[in-house]
C-alpha cells in the first residue's frame, strides 16, 4: 500500500526529517510462527515451503541446505559455507517455496513481499534437490536442470577453454556485465552461460594481510585471507573455493555466492570505491556497485555487519542490507530513508530504473505503526500554560523524528526528535531530545531523553529547533537548528537565524545529555548567492557525489525550496538553485514538505533525488503519498 498520513495524527509528520541509515532500521516485527526444524529429506518439491530452520540434507548427509533462523538460506559442507542466498531477518521471518511456475522464492511471511528468487519463473521446475556433490540444484519434469547454486540460472557451462577460443562458422562472442552482476558470454542469441545470476553488482591489484579488521582502497583480499572482529569470532574469510562468507563463529550469515567454477578469484577495493571479485584473468564475477563513490575502506564490525564506508563514515553498502538503496531480485527497491510513523519503504520498478514513488513494507492496510511513542508533558503553544489536550483546543502532542545518524561505532543510529503540540491552527517545538537505536537487534541502546524539557509558555527557542545531525569522521556531532518566528506555511526573513552546534565525541552518550553543551551555538551567515533566505526547515547530509555538504532549505510548505553546498558543515554555505519542486506549484489541496535530498543515489552531478510528501500523489484522493523527483542539482 501507499504510505498513509492518517489526516489528523499524522498531518505533519513528514516535516524536518532528514538523514540515510541501515536499510532495514524501523521496519516493524511482524509476528509469526516458526516451523520446527528438520522436517525434509534430499527435495523440495513444487508448491512445498521451507520454513525457517528446516533443511534438505544430501542422501550421505554431507551437504545440506539450510533456512536458518536468520533468514539466509546456506549450503553447507559440515560447517563449511558452500553458498548462501544473503537473506536476513532484518524484514521479519521469510520462507521458501517452489512455485509452479518453477521460481524458488524467499518471501516475507505473512505478506506477498519477495525477498529473493531463482529467476527461473515458466522454467518448470518441480523439484529442488541437495545433491551429494554439494549441489543445490532446481530441475524440471525432463530432468534438466534450471538452475544451480554452483552456477545460478542455466545448465552449468563446460569447463572454459582456454585462448584461442574456437567458434562455429557464422557465430560470433563477445562478454558483457550487466547491472545486477549477471557475467555473460552469449555465442549468437544464446547466452551460454551467466555466472553470479543471484548476485549483486560490477566493476584492479596489493595483497592485504591476514585478519585486518579493515580493507583499505587499493586492498587485496586472495583466498584463504580475512577480515577479522571481536577477537577472531566475526570473520569475512574469501574461501578457498572462492566463495566469500561472513562468519560468526560456525555459522554463516552472508556469502556472494562465488565458487571456483571458473577458476580462483580475488577481491579488490578499487580507488573508485568499487569493491570487486575478479577472476585471475581480469574478468569481473562480482562487486558492491559502489563505483564512483572515491575513497573507501571496508569494515568487519562486531555486530556481524561488513560494511563498505567513505572516509566520512558514510555507509554506502554492507553485506545485510546490500546497497543503501537495494534492487532487488524482483526490480523492486528498498528505501533506507527515515520516513516518520512508517516502515522502510518498497517499491517495484522497471530493472535498472530509480522509484519515482514507494510503498510500505510489508503490505498494510492501515496506517504504519507510530515509532516514537508521543510525550505527556507538553503545553499549549498560546503561553497559556495550559496542558496539551484536546479539552484545551489541542489536535495532538506528538513526537517528530528530525534527523538520524550513524554513530561511529558503526552499528547504533543517533536519532534526533522534536516534542510539538499541535492545534488546528499552530505547531511550536517544545522540548529536544534524542535517542540511540539499534538496528540489529530492533532495540533502543539509550532511551528517548528529553535533554531540553518542555516550556510551559508553549515558546519555542533554537536549541529545540535541532535536527539534520551530522557525525565527521573525528567523532564529534554537528547539529542544525532554524528559529523561525512564524513556523507553518511561510517564514518570514526578518528575525530568521541558522545555527549550528557542535558536540565532541559523541560516542560518549554523557555528552550528549549534559544540556550544557548545546549552549554555544554558531550563526550561519546568510550564503553566498542567496537572495530569499527564508529558512523555515533544513536538512543537511553529506554529499557524496560532489564532496563536502548538502543542504535543502525548505522555504515553504507549498513546495519552494533552495539547495546550498558548503566544504563545511558550519559554512560558508553558497546558493545554487532556488525553485519549487516538481508537481507542487499548482497545489489544489494539502501541502508539498518533508524534502529529504538523496545524493547517495543521484549518480549524475547535476542530477539530485529528493524525496518529499506529495499531497496529490497516490490512489486515494484523500491521502497523499511520498514520491522521488529529480530536481537539478548545479
Amino acid at each position: 500500500m501507499t504510505i498513509r498520513f492518517e489526516r489528523v495524527r499524522y498531518q505533519f509528520l513528514g516535516i524536518a526529517l532528514t538523514g540515510i541509515i541501515t536499510l532495514t532500521a524501523f521496519i516493524v516485527p511482524i509476528s509469526v510462527t516458526h516451523a520446527s526444524a528438520d522436517a525434509f529429506s534430499s527435495r523440495l518439491n513444487v508448491n512445498e515451503q521451507l520454513q525457517e530452520g528446516q533443511s534438505l540434507n544430501s542422501g550421505s548427509g554431507r551437504f545440506r541446505a539450510v533456512l536458518q533462523y536468520d533468514g539466509n538460506f546456506v549450503v553447507y559442507e559440515g560447517d563449511h559455507a558452500l553458498w548462501a542466498n544473503g537473506v536476513n531477518d532484518y524484514f521479519g521471518p521469510n520462507h521458501l517455496v517452489l512455485q509452479g511456475d518453477g521460481n524458488l522464492v524467499s518471501y516475507l511471511n505473512g505478506t506477498p513481499v519477495p525477498l529473493w528468487s531463482t529467476r527461473t519463473n515458466g522454467e518448470d521446475a518441480d523439484r529442488l534437490v541437495m545433491q551429494d556433490d554439494g549441489n543445490l540444484v532446481l530441475y524440471n519434469d525432463r530432468d534438466q536442470a534450471t538452475w544451480s547454486s554452483k552456477t545460478g540460472k542455466l545448465p552449468p557451462p563446460p569447463p572454459p577453454t582456454p585462448p584461442p577460443s574456437v567458434l562455429s562458422i557464422g557465430e560470433s562472442a563477445s562478454q558483457s556485465i550487466s547491472r545486477d552482476g549477471g557475467y555473460s558470454v552469449p555465442v549468437g542469441s544464446k547466452d551460454l552461460w551467466i555466472f553470479n545470476d543471484t548476485g549483486v553488482f560490477t566493476n584492479t591489484p596489493p595483497a592485504a594481510p591476514r585478519g585486518l579488521d579493515i580493507m583499505n582502497t587499493n586492498g587485496t583480499l586472495q583466498e584463504g585471507q580475512q577480515i577479522v572482529a571481536g577477537g577472531g569470532r566475526i570473520r569475512a574469510v574469501l574461501q578457498h573455493d572462492g566463495n566469500f562468507v561472513v562468519y560468526d563463529g560456525n555459522r554463516a550469515l552472508w556469502a556472494d555466492g562465488l565458487n571456483n567454477y571458473f577458476g580462483p578469484n580475488h577481491l579488490v577495493l578499487q580507488s573508485d570505491g568499487n569493491l570487486v571479485a575478479y577472476l585471475q584473468n581480469g574478468t569481473p564475477l562480482w562487486s558492491t556497485q559502489t563505483n564512483g563513490q572515491g575513497t573507501t575502506f571496508l569494515a568487519m564490525q562486531g555486530d556481524g555487519n561488513l560494511v563498505l564506508y567513505t572516509t566520512r563514515y558514510v555507509p554506502l553498502w554492507s553485506s545485510q542490507t546490500g546497497r543503501i538503496w537495494q534492487n532487488n531480485a524482483d526490480s523492486s527497491w528498498y528505501q533506507s530513508a527515515f520516513i516518520q510513523s512508517s516502515t522502510a519503504a518498497i517499491q517495484a520498478t522497471p530493472a535498472n530504473a530509480v522509484p519515482t514513488s514507494l510503498n510500505e513494507v510489508g503490505p498494510s492496510t492501515s496506517v504504519p505503526s507510530q515509532f516514537l511513542a508521543s510525550p505527556t508533558n507538553l503545553y499549549m503553544p498560546d503561553s497559556s500554560q495550559r496542558a496539551c489536550t484536546p479539552q484545551n483546543g489541542a489536535n495532538y502532542q506528538a513526537r517528530w523524528p528530525n534527523g538520524v545518524a550513524l554513530m561511529p561505532n558503526g552499528v547504533d543510529v543517533l536519532i534526533t526528535f522534536i516534542d510539538v503540540c499541535v492545534t488546528p491552527t499552530l505547531f511550536r517545538a517544545q522540548a529536544w531530545g534524542f535517542l540511540e537505536y539499534n538496528p540489529s537487534t530492533r532495540t533502543m541502546t539509550q532511551a528517548p531523553t528529553q535533554v531540553f524539557l518542555p516550556n510551559p509558555n508553549g515558546a519555542e527557542t533554537p536549541e529545540v529547533g535541532l535536527g539534520s545531525p551530522v557525525i565527521q569522521g573525528d567523532g564529534n556531532l554537528v547539529l542544525f537548528t532554524s528559529a523561525c518566528p512564524g513556523r507553518f506555511v511561510t517564514c518570514p526573513g526578518a528575525g530568521s537565524t541558522v545555527s549550528a552546534i557542535t558536540i565532541t565525541d559523541v560516542s560518549n552518550t554523557a555528552n550528549l545529555l549534559d544540556a550544557e553543551n548545546y549552549a554555544s551555538p554558531v550563526n550561519l551567515a546568510v550564503p553566498t548567492g542567496a537572495q530569499n533566505w527564508r529558512p523555515l526547515i533544513l536538512n543537511v547530509v553529506q554529499d557524496i557525489v560532489h564532496g563536502g555538504f548538502l543542504m535543502v532549505e525548505q522555504s515553504s510548505i507549498v513546495g519552494s525550496y533552495q539547495i546550498f553546498r558548503s566544504s563545511s558543515p558550519t559554512g560558508q554555505w553558497t546558493q545554487v538553485a532556488d525553485a519549487v519542486m516538481p508537481g507542487c506549484r499548482a497545489l489544489t489541496k494539502g501541502f508539498c514538505y518533508a524534502m529529504i535530498p538523496h545524493p547517495e543515489i543521484s549518480s549524475s552531478a547535476s542530477t539530485l533525488y529528493v524525496s518529499f510528501f506529495d499531497p496529490q500523489a497516490g490512489p486515494d484522493p484523500n491521502e497523499g503519498h511520498l514520491v522521488m523527483a529529480t530536481v537539478p542539482s548545479p
